[in-house]
């Protein structure tokens, strides 16, 4: 008998665990959305697209039943043939006894056994079966940590040993010396977020002298954020080579290459707590020069308008700055990285959510803000960029114009005129 439970739980236990993998794998999306959907409920409803999501999440509800319904399904299938050999061996059992030459006492003894060892059974294989799909969740943990990291996965093809202290010392000074300088040269650049797709950088040659201040100006789908992701390495180069001061990006540490650079995005992310700490995360600075940069950014006033803390340092920030506008959020990020005073600054439309005038006046400060860094500027507004250096246009991801704005102007063929136009609906010297 004790067969015939094994045989019907080996069929069970495969059909049940590949099951049990797949609802957690479905259950992610359903998750996320509704937390999507509850997040933005208001951007949602302002465009309309209240149907969309509806129909979005029903799908996804949809394929996470229809794996419920086949795991409850499978349960069954198990507990009905666990039950039917449970039931014949009572009945062997009980044969056994009637026909048996026993006496009542020695009957109770086996069938008081028959049926604790049967519900021993049970519990055995329905433990078995349980560890079993918790033990899924542990596969998948352990597939997530043998993930092979970035720093590996971005490295050359040929071996690297591991460097001694003494090399790994002379290393990070050779880096720091040569990043001191902050150039960057972008040398025949091609690249593509993966081998079946197609190129979303192609022939991307510029240089970027120490403390140039360089606007990056396109379409949307263009590929300026791509220039930032390319040279964070964040997606791979399939051709050519990106230089900072006199080395190759790819054989700097991934750490060394990131932390030398600040970073802010359209869409900063904050974590809960004071704001000195949004700002300062390490505490490598004094009240007074956090006090500062937030005067030099002009989000002091802002502040103190809507908070009543007496010191606006110590203001509550909520996870992902949950209490306060996205404006300030970019503002804050903004402080944070003209406080680390790094060599090289990227920033992706990081004033976006903030007001023209704000806007404005921010972009001409950087020029004292950021004054030895490299900045590298994506922006939409042709306006905001006229006080840089050089503006460098790409569309259809390739750089079509680059030069000084204020020249670039001057010619009323140039692709900086014609978006200066669209933009403004003014000629730039009548204005």
């Amino acid at each position: 008998m004790a067969i015939f439970f094994v045989r019907v739980r080996n069929l069970f236990a495969p059909a049940h665990r590949e099951v049990s993998q797949l609802l957690l794998i479905h259950e992610s999306p359903k998750t996320n959305l509704f937390l999507e959907i509850f997040n933005g409920a208001h951007i949602i409803r302002a465009f309309g697209k209240e149907n969309f999501f509806v129909r979005k999440q029903a799908e996804n509800l949809d394929n996470f039943n229809i794996l419920k319904i086949l795991e409850v399904s499978i349960k069954g299938w198990f507990s009905i043939r666990i039950h039917l050999i449970s039931i014949l061996l009572i009945i062997a059992a009980a044969s056994f006894i009637i026909f048996g030459d026993f006496s009542a006492a020695m009957a109770g003894v086996i069938a008081t056994s028959i049926f604790e060892c049967e519900k021993d059974f049970l519990d055995f294989l329905e433990n078995l079966s349980k560890f079993q799909k918790d033990m899924v969740s542990l596969k998948r943990c352990y597939d997530f940590c043998s993930y092979k990291p970035e720093e590996i996965r971005s490295q050359p093809q040929q071996a690297i040993l591991p460097p001694s202290s003494l090399q790994e010392e002379q290393q990070k000074i050779n880096f720091d010396s040569k990043v001191s300088a902050s150039s960057i040269s972008f040398v025949n650049v091609w690249a593509k977020y993966r081998q079946d797709l197609n190129y979303i950088l192609k022939e991307i040659t510029f240089s970027i002298s120490s403390g140039e201040k360089i606007g990056i100006l396109g379409k949307t789908g263009s590929g300026k954020s791509s220039l930032f992701m390319a040279l964070l390495r964040i997606m791979p180069i399939e051709k050519g080579a990106i230089v900072l001061g006199d080395i190759n990006i790819n054989e700097i540490p991934l750490k060394d290459l990131r932390s030398s650079m600040s970073v802010i995005t359209q869409n900063p992310y904050l974590f809960s707590g004071k704001l000195r700490e949004c700002i300062d995360p390490y505490s490598k600075y004094t009240e007074e020069q956090l006090l500062n940069t937030l005067y030099l950014t002009h989000i002091t006033d802002i502040l103190k308008q809507q908070y009543s803390e007496s010191n606006i340092l110590d203001i509550q920030i909520g996870g992902n700055g949950g209490n306060i506008s996205a404006g300030i959020k970019q503002l804050i990020c903004l402080s944070g990285a003209i406080l680390q005073k790094k060599k090289i600054v990227l920033i992706d439309e990081a004033t976006s959510n903030i007001d023209i005038s704000t806007e404005e006046l921010l972009y001409k400060n950087i020029q004292s803000l950021l004054l030895s860094a490299t900045v590298l500027i994506i922006s939409q507004r042709v306006k905001t960029v006229m006080d840089l250096d050089r503006v460098v246009i790409l569309d259809n991801f390739q750089i079509i114009e680059e030069g000084n704005p204020r020249e670039l102007l001057k010619n009323s063929n140039s692709k900086l005129y014609s978006m200066w136009i669209e933009s403004s609906q003014i000629s730039p010297q009548k204005k």
